[in-house]
């Protein structure tokens, strides 16, 4: 019994640390998924917005009292918390997560300048959709297994 005593300990000892290393990896591999799973979600609920799907923006003569600006805004609002919690949701040294508080500082810039000159919320929406489409394209580029769908393009597609 005593002669065999070390080697059951190293054998011991080499199950655990395989274990522990197996479980760990797994985590790794579920972390870095839900990461994509998350991330996929936010750019294809992008691509769908139909506020980010801009023609030719103009100036809106008393937009302010406008439905149009109205849903726009709310929109808007409604991505920046969709961003926000996609940022809960991804590891805090994520590569993601610059380019996630790009996303949110170009939705409050949108809703500042918006408020400030509701008559051209067009434009400022324009300018909100290219700069979350370059967000959304530095996403693609930090993840691996991310598309860089532009926001906005699926907008009125029937699928």
């Amino acid at each position: 019994m005593w002669d065999t005593f070390f080697a059951d300990v190293v054998v011991a000892l080499v199950g655990a640390v395989l274990t522990v290393g197996i479980a760990y990896g797994t985590f790794r591999l579920q972390l870095r998924h839900n990461e994509k799973r998350v991330l996929r979600h936010l750019i294809w609920d992008l691509q769908h917005r139909r506020a980010l799907s801009i023609g030719h923006p103009m100036e809106i003569p008393d937009a302010a009292i406008k439905d149009d600006y109205k849903r726009a805004g709310l929109s808007v609002v409604d991505i920046r918390d969709r961003v926000r919690q996609t940022v809960d949701q991804v590891q805090p040294n994520s590569n993601a997560q610059a380019y996630l508080s790009k996303m949110m500082a170009s939705c409050h810039h949108y809703l500042e300048d918006s408020d400030a000159s509701p008559n051209s919320y067009t434009f400022h929406l324009a300018e909100l959709q290219r700069n979350l489409h370059e967000a959304v394209r530095g996403v693609a580029s930090s993840v691996s297994g991310i598309d860089a769908g532009e926001p906005g393009s699926l907008a009125y597609s029937k699928h």
